[in-house]
């Protein structure tokens, strides 16, 4: 009995703190895009484009353009429908690594931020698919930022594939749980990822990120856990309730 308050007091945290189990926390589907060959018309999926599964605990910013990307269809292009992307690349001659892309504005970006009450850890990007026109970007290179620091890449650079076909090129899970930086992150802050494009042999090349099924279930999806950290109140509470249970036990 001696005990009761920290005992309740454990078991409110316990509740509010409890663990989570990894799954998606922001994701995008692409089912509703259309295609568009109407030259001049804004396609590819507006910028920013809404996350359709949205993580109690987090706000989530849409799939975003750089402005060196561009989301109007080309003089003899098109979009396809079911993809996000963009075109008006660059040539390989003038673009041949990340640096490069990303001092042209040639990425894309999504964020994802915790509110007051809430903490992140990510395990992973799911699995996704891109499809590229045959002049579209051949590379790719992932990187984060948490709040205002610096970028760092995640993993190596990446060879999108050879298919230019709806069926697109399948890309594997890219792990994030070995990321110490995006693990625990802490309320009110913001984890910046973007994505820099290259290899594209001419400006009227395209990439996407690609749809694959007629649902509405994401087609493009970060995986991870939002654990609810405890209010200042709940902590006094357990401050308190120690203190009295170490005063009964003298």
């Amino acid at each position: 009995m001696k005990n009761s308050n920290l005992i309740l007091a454990v078991g409110a945290m316990t509740a509010v703190c409890g663990a989570a189990e990894a799954a998606v926390v922001a994701g995008w589907d692409f089912s509703t895009i259309a295609a568009n060959s109407t030259v001049g018309s804004s396609a590819f999926g507006a910028s920013p484009y809404a996350a359709s599964v949205v993580e109690t605990g987090l706000t989530v910013g849409g799939l975003t353009r750089a402005s060196g990307v561009s989301g109007i269809v080309p003089s003899g292009g098109s979009a396809a429908a079911k993809g996000w992307g963009g075109t008006g690349f660059t040539s390989t001659s003038a673009i041949s690594d990340a640096s490069a892309a990303i001092s042209a504005n040639k990425f894309i970006s999504f964020t994802v931020s915790t509110d007051g009450l809430s903490q992140l850890s990510l395990s992973s990007i799911d699995a996704y698919n891109v499809r590229r026109s045959s002049s579209g970007p051949t590379s790719g290179q992932w990187q984060y930022q948490i709040g205002a620091g610096a970028f760092a890449n995640i993993g190596s650079t990446i060879t999108w594939g050879a298919t230019t076909s709806s069926s697109g090129n399948a890309q594997n899970a890219i792990d994030l749980s070995s990321i110490s930086g995006l693990q625990g992150v802490g309320p009110n802050t913001t984890v910046t990822f973007r994505l820099a494009l290259w290899g594209a042999s001419g400006a009227s090349g395209t990439w996407y990120l690609n749809g694959q099924g007629a649902t509405t279930a994401p087609d493009f999806q970060l995986i991870g856990t939002v654990t609810a950290v405890p209010a200042p109140g709940a902590l006094a509470l357990l401050g308190v309730a120690g203190l009295v249970g170490a005063r009964r036990r003298r």
